[in-house]
């Protein structure tokens, strides 16, 4: 698929050797980037991703700034625009909360409300880890990063 034009060839060589990461690139290419190519109608060049917005996109989500969802909406909304991955985050608000001292308040306090769920987590009801996750990601609309809520929410549940 990568080699099928030489248009898309030389976007993957760039946005490869931008981003440093030749598989991320493919998998964004041929999945999303084709996607929109279809859906709406256009050519390569009419597209506006350029090689340095997909390799900020994807340094944000290796980063932990925002998930893959996020990065999906945020990468159609580059390709209409060609705004920055940055400036779209940005602007609309879509940054993931890593801080763990915020995150840490909010479990803290959903802990102290629903003592009956704590108990069946710690009399084996494993599974009410994702009760808690969304009850936090509720809270935060959506913006805590999973992994962190994972990591404080254990540490707080077994300890």
């Amino acid at each position: 698929m990568l080699t099928d034009s030489r248009e898309f060839a030389d976007l993957y060589d760039s946005c490869a050797k931008r981003a440093g990461d030749p598989k991320a690139v493919a998998n964004w290419l041929t999945g999303e980037f084709l996607r929109l190519l279809n859906a709406k109608g256009v050519s390569i060049a009419e597209a506006k991703i350029t090689p340095v917005g997909l390799a900020e996109l994807l340094e944000m989500v290796d980063a932990g700034k925002i998930n893959r969802n996020t990065a999906k909406a945020v990468f159609d909304e580059m390709f209409t625009s060609g705004k920055s991955a940055a400036d779209i985050v940005k602007a609309r608000g879509l940054e993931q909360v890593s801080d763990t001292s915020a995150i840490e308040a909010v479990i803290d306090s959903i802990i102290a409300e629903n003592p009956k769920e704590v108990e069946r987590f710690r009399g084996g009801e494993d599974k009410l880890v994702g009760w808690f996750v969304g009850q936090v990601m509720r809270q935060m609309k959506g913006k805590a990063n999973p992994g962190v809520i994972n990591q404080v929410l254990k540490g707080k549940l077994e300890g």
